[in-house]
């Protein structure tokens, strides 16, 4: 942590990332839940929102009872100290000079927004004011500082399906000859959300080290063709691209969603000779004949690869997939009933495991079910302190407490507008 910081934390102490403070600027997703990771296990998060301009965040999904809870707000806004601060710094240069006190009180800065290219604050600036910080910028295509093509940085829009589009991830998807679906769940967002965290903390302990802050360029494209794995070679090296093969893998027989007689799917991956064998002795084929690698990795379109994939499905068709879950899995193949997501979160196993938990919604007062904190640590796990604030609910005791200002020069600052009012 800033050992240069002698202001104190508002927030409880507990988690691996205690004494870690994180600023954020951005709207859903990537930046938020990046910083709210950190959050969640422990991280002071101070998360900057524009006077009167509430995170689209607050609009998701639907709302429930009649006190105004917002579910998908409540898990996606918590753990996070609400700052109401004008972010146009060239119509209030004061507002300049607080976002850089806060800067300065803090480990990590993770932004979102493109505004900061337009108001004039650059990681040189922010630097200057503390040399130890580490910046994480996310955006659609990068950022100029890291190469590219000027016409796609910084400005250029960009949301999750159309970075699925845009890094060829979505034209995978789907059957051949037909369009491509998107992939819901929003793997792209999610995804860079995730490489932020593993950067910002990854520099942060250099930084730890050396005294030296950083700059780390994160893009949802690029987030996308980081999961593509072994494609991505195989094209570069081999021009070659997978065909589209719908529900199943086109590597490996036995590896992907089937349909069974009562109509619903079951999803089977089998990803080496062992469990491939095991397989063939459940649906009663001969190993011998139909080999492993005669038939799978680049043979599944041989005779023989499409002869035992034909009879895969048929084997499957003529059973539930409860029944095939307790044929494979007793011989160690990964196997499931393709569940809805209201099935799997009422599931005993995830009930079981704590994962789903209620707390308090500061906006409604209503208690609110969510998703629990997650990776689980065992010695020092994170946990969720509070719920989403209202807009700008934390900005006095942030100003005052964190970065020292006196009530004259907080009031001086809501008399410009610089800073909101909570609540109003």
């Amino acid at each position: 942590m800033n050992e240069s910081r002698d202001r104190g934390f508002l927030t409880p102490l507990f988690g691996p990332l205690q004494g870690v403070r994180v600023l954020c600027t951005g709207m859903i997703i990537s930046a938020p839940y990046a910083a709210q990771i950190m959050a969640e296990l422990g991280a002071e998060m101070i998360w900057i929102e524009r006077p009167g301009l509430s995170d689209m965040g607050f609009r998701f999904g639907p709302q429930v009872g009649g006190k105004g809870l917002r579910p998908t707000f409540a898990q996606i806004g918590r753990n996070r100290l609400s700052v109401e601060l004008d972010l146009n710094f060239a119509k209030n240069p004061e507002a300049r000079e607080v976002f850089l006190d806060l800067a300065k009180q803090c480990d990590i800065w993770i932004n979102g927004l493109e505004i900061f290219d337009l108001n004039g604050t650059t990681d040189e600036m922010v630097l200057e004011a503390n040399p130890a910080l580490v910046i994480v910028h996310i955006s659609g295509y990068g950022r100029a500082k890291f190469g590219g093509l000027e016409a796609y940085h910084n400005r250029r829009a960009m949301t999750d399906y159309v970075a699925q589009a845009a890094s060829g991830y979505a034209s995978l998807q789907g059957f051949a000859g037909e369009d491509s679906p998107v992939v819901k769940g929003y793997p792209a967002d999610y995804g860079a959300s995730l490489w932020a965290a593993v950067g910002a903390l990854s520099a942060y302990i250099n930084a730890q080290h050396t005294g030296k802050g950083e700059v780390i360029d994160v893009s949802l494209t690029e987030t996308q063709l980081t999961t593509l794995g072994n494609i991505v070679p195989d094209y570069l090296n081999g021009g070659v691209l997978p065909a589209k093969t719908g529900m199943v893998s086109p590597v490996l027989i036995g590896f992907g969603f089937y349909k069974c007689k009562d109509g619903r799917l079951v999803s089977i991956g089998i990803g080496g000779p062992l469990p491939y064998n095991e397989m063939l002795q459940i649906i009663g084929e001969d190993p011998n004949y139909y080999s492993y690698f005669e038939c799978n990795m680049n043979n599944t379109n041989s005779e023989k690869g499409r002869e035992i994939a034909a009879k895969l499905d048929a084997f499957i068709a003529a059973r539930t997939p409860e029944e095939i879950e307790e044929l494979f899995v007793p011989r160690g193949i990964a196997c499931s009933p393709v569940l809805t997501v209201g099935e799997a979160l009422d599931h005993p196993h995830f009930r079981a495991r704590g994962d789903v938990i209620t707390y308090e919604d500061p906006i409604s007062g209503d208690q609110v079910k969510a998703w629990n904190v997650f990776p689980k640590l065992e010695k020092n796990p994170g946990k969720v302190w509070r719920g989403a604030p209202h807009l700008g609910q934390d900005t006095e005791a942030v100003l005052g407490t964190v970065l020292g200002y006196t009530e004259d020069k907080i009031r001086s600052l809501k008399e410009k507008r610089i800073v909101g009012n909570p609540h109003a």
